[in-house]
């Protein structure tokens, strides 16, 4: 798989990043998406990204990102049914535990499951995670429920979570 991939950041980082081509990743338990580097496939959501981040000086890194394997939820059916049923265990464990959750806890513990699920069944690393988020979509998102029942398509940024950083080529600033 191949994507053009765009990171919303500091002008600072982005000279950093593109010099020593290298991007740092995150590592925290609540990313969306898992440890990694995160991309988007729509340039103007990078740029919502640094509006969001309230960078002072903003810059866009654009790559070429380039996996074979890799977690669809976007576009594999397999790969989104076996995320629902991963989500649906996930929650009743931890109901069951009674303890309190964020939405980004829940995320975070089901894509560890369904990484390892996956690793496991597969015998191999997964290098990228492709998702779809309803952030920066507030013309459609503001609808109300009728509305979204009339017109339920799901409208919604793409990111990109990549996790070896040997994907990722090519790294220059978008001006």
């Amino acid at each position: 798989m191949e994507y053009t991939g765009y990171h919303g950041t500091s002008r600072e980082a982005a000279d950093s990043i593109c010099r020593d081509e290298n991007i740092e990743f995150s590592s925290s338990d609540t990313e969306w998406l898992g440890t990694g580097a995160y991309f988007f496939v729509n340039k103007e959501d990078a740029e919502w990204w640094c509006q969001t981040r309230r960078y002072g000086e903003k810059s866009i890194v654009t790559v070429d990102l380039v996996f074979e394997e890799y977690i669809d939820l976007v576009h594999r059916y397999s790969d989104q049914h076996i995320f629902s049923e991963v989500c649906k265990r996930v929650k009743t464990e931890l109901l069951k535990r009674k303890k309190y959750y964020s939405k980004k806890n829940l995320m975070a513990v089901a894509l560890r499951k369904l990484i390892l699920q996956i690793e496991s069944e597969k015998g191999t690393k997964i290098q990228a995670i492709l998702a779809q988020f309803i952030e920066n979509r507030s013309f459609f998102n503001s609808f109300d429920t009728k509305d979204l029942q009339r017109f339920n398509c799901v409208i919604a940024q793409i990111q990109i979570c990549i996790r070896s950083k040997d994907c990722i080529k090519n790294y220059r600033i978008e001006e």
